[in-house]
């Protein structure tokens, strides 16, 4: 189905910036691509004519046809389809102001074997967005491990099965992508600059890469923990209190008998109770919502570190460990 070849290359469409072309597929060759600068898609389809059509439109057109019989013919940088009684004209881009379609990485594709997308899907929401820190936007392969940082979350989850051949970070844009096909690719090629993911399909996605230069977070995990289990009244009670936190700071507090949006109980809202066994001398101050996004993925945490050291986390099953960054 066209369709189908058209939605899987279109997120990596742009409809407004700097250049044209980002707004348009390229159809060459019974190939289509579609390259917004740093993340280029590619399908087969069957179309054996070169064009540079308006991805917007195309889609609308195409899905709009009920009749399994589509027509395609193109006259003076105009694509027409028809459809049955539906017709429709889809602006196209000159070919001589456009440039030549984006190419895989060369180089051998490596065989990559087990699941990757479910682990990028799990860490996906704690990719940070600090431009001042741009190696902390993408997703960082080393090895057997997958690191993510917000900058106050930082989360290392072992890989289960298969490894990329090389140190890697790669751009969240193309995490997006990858977690959005949730199919795995079947193998990848990369260089110094970019890398491509090959599917069974013929299909592939390619995309250019981050900086190396993240910290070495490995010794900031290697730490002895005070691990204590979370217990479901954890959550709830942060679920119970978020509303009344703060909209700027977004801070609680949690001692020993009470949570509470401010330090004492004159102020805010709180809910007394007690979380944590031997937390008598225990007041930790954290972001709400930042605490509230680690939910679907740990099990227990060391509040006791606080405020001199991150608080250190870990899932059930020993797949992921990381830290939180108190406030002070």
């Amino acid at each position: 189905m066209i369709l189908d070849d058209l939605n899987f290359v279109r997120g990596a469409i742009m409809e407004h910036g700097f250049a044209p072309e980002i707004a348009h597929f390229h159809i060459k060759n019974t190939g289509i691509t579609a390259f917004n600068g740093v993340l280029a898609l590619h399908s087969n389809i069957p179309l054996d004519i070169e064009i540079r059509p308006h991805a917007n439109e195309l889609i609308r057109a195409i899905g709009a046809c009920k009749d399994k019989s589509v027509t395609l013919s193109y006259t003076k940088e105009r694509l027409h389809i028809r459809s049955g009684s539906f017709k429709s004209v889809v602006r196209c881009m000159p070919l001589k102001d456009a440039p030549e379609p984006h190419k895989a990485t060369p180089g051998e594709r490596v065989p990559l074997n087990g699941t990757l997308i479910p682990i990028m899907r799990r860490l996906l929401p704690y990719i940070g967005q600090d431009a001042t820190r741009p190696w902390s936007r993408g997703m960082m392969f080393d090895t057997d491990s997958v690191f993510v940082t917000n900058n106050i979350i930082l989360i290392q989850h072992w890989l289960q099965g298969p490894t990329m051949p090389v140190r890697v970070n790669i751009p969240k844009p193309a995490i997006v992508e990858l977690v959005r096909i949730r199919e795995e690719p079947i193998a990848v090629a990369m260089d110094k600059r970019s890398m491509t993911f090959y599917y069974k399909s013929g299909r592939w996605l390619s995309t250019l890469t981050y900086s190396l230069d993240w910290p070495d977070v490995r010794k900031r995990l290697d730490r002895k923990a005070w691990m204590q289990q979370i217990p479901d009244t954890f959550w709830t009670t942060l679920e119970h209190l978020a509303p009344f936190a703060d909209e700027h700071s977004r801070h609680v507090y949690i001692n020993a008998f009470r949570v509470g949006t401010e330090a004492n109980e004159i102020d805010g809202a709180s809910i007394d109770i007690q979380l944590f066994k031997n937390s008598n001398n225990m007041l930790v101050k954290f972001n709400i919502d930042m605490l509230l996004a680690l939910k679907p993925l740990i099990t227990n945490i060391d509040l006791q570190s606080y405020p001199d050291d991150p608080s250190l986390f870990k899932d059930a099953n020993n797949y992921l460990r990381g830290a939180i960054v108190g406030m002070r």
